[in-house]
């Protein structure tokens, strides 16, 4: 699902200044937001694997978690990021990261 600008503006603008603040740290030269937020939903015993989220046909260059419910209104859901520690995220916690 994606989220239009429109329809969402509120996520838009607790995101933008953080995703802003990161691109500035790590010099990423976005110069605006190229697509959509997308979100992702999950059913009961579903995953994604191990994956990238950068690819040729789809060049992100950010990809951030935005944690949208408390850990206990559901059981698994961890997040394993290559060379990074995963803290447990909290209702409103967000955590950016290159997308390669």
């Amino acid at each position: 699902m994606y989220l239009s600008v429109d329809d969402w503006e509120w996520v838009y603008e607790r995101m933008v200044p953080i995703i802003t603040a990161f691109n500035n740290k790590h010099g990423f030269h976005l110069y605006g937001i190229a697509e959509e937020f997308r979100v992702l939903t999950y059913q009961f015993n579903q995953c994604i694997g191990m994956h990238a989220d950068y690819f040729h046909s789809d060049p992100s260059k950010i990809t951030f978690i935005a944690q949208l419910s408390e850990q206990h209104e559901y059981t698994g859901g961890e997040q394993e990021l290559l060379n990074i520690e995963t803290p447990t995220l909290k209702a409103g916690d967000v955590i950016v990261y290159p997308s390669y």
